[in-house]
């Protein structure tokens, strides 16, 4: 009997340190097992704004709602009105994409204001040259209204491509690309309420 239980008393003893042995390479392995990099929920962050920038992207919006209106913009209006934007623009700062937009809208207006200024000059050689001029700066920044209006004019084959052109029809094309990059501006100042509650929670 005492022989057994001494067998009995052995055996535990092997198994308890076998156990041991085993927790401990356990336990050694995962303190040298390298620790996985934790990943880490972006926060949200609200874009920086300066007034400047929030003021231009503004009065773009008001002017967006004027050409996209049912009774248009008059020149002398549009004119005045990108008098008060540019220098605005020209000190904004803040969100690298909300300023690239803004100012991609603003040059766009400025292109659109360059061809419509040419209806002050009077005779039909002026004003064509006018727009042919203004025309090269246009096609520079919106390649797809440059392939439009080459194919009209070739089409007429006048010596002035302005001369084929519809000035309304332009105009609005123009806008159509301006005031596209206004609305990628404004929807970057002013996010949706749900991110800004969101980033509002994680501060």
């Amino acid at each position: 009997m005492n022989k057994l239980f001494k067998q009995i008393l052995q055996l535990s003893i092997t198994l308890i340190t076998a156990n041991l042995l085993i927790s401990c390479t356990v336990l050694l392995k995962s303190r040298n097992k390298p620790k996985q990099p934790e990943v880490k929920k972006e926060a949200t962050a609200l874009p920086i704004v300066s007034p400047a920038l929030k003021d231009a992207v503004n009065d773009l919006q008001d002017l967006k709602i004027k050409s996209e209106g049912e009774y248009g913009i008059k020149l002398r209006e549009y004119e005045d009105k990108l008098k008060e934007i540019v220098p605005v623009a020209e000190i904004a700062h803040g969100d690298e994409e909300a300023l690239a937009a803004m100012k991609s809208a603003v040059e766009g207006h400025k292109l659109a204001l360059e061809f419509w200024q040419c209806d002050h000059l009077t005779g039909y050689d002026n004003l064509h040259q006018c727009r042919d001029k203004a025309l090269q700066g246009i096609f520079n920044k919106y390649p797809e209204i440059k392939e439009q209006a080459l194919a009209i004019a070739q089409e007429e084959g006048s010596s002035y491509t302005s001369a084929e052109l519809d000035q309304q029809s332009l105009l609005e094309a123009i806008w159509s690309q301006a005031n596209g990059d206004t609305a990628i501006a404004h929807q970057i100042i002013y996010p949706p309420l749900d991110i800004i509650n969101t980033a509002a929670e994680e501060k």
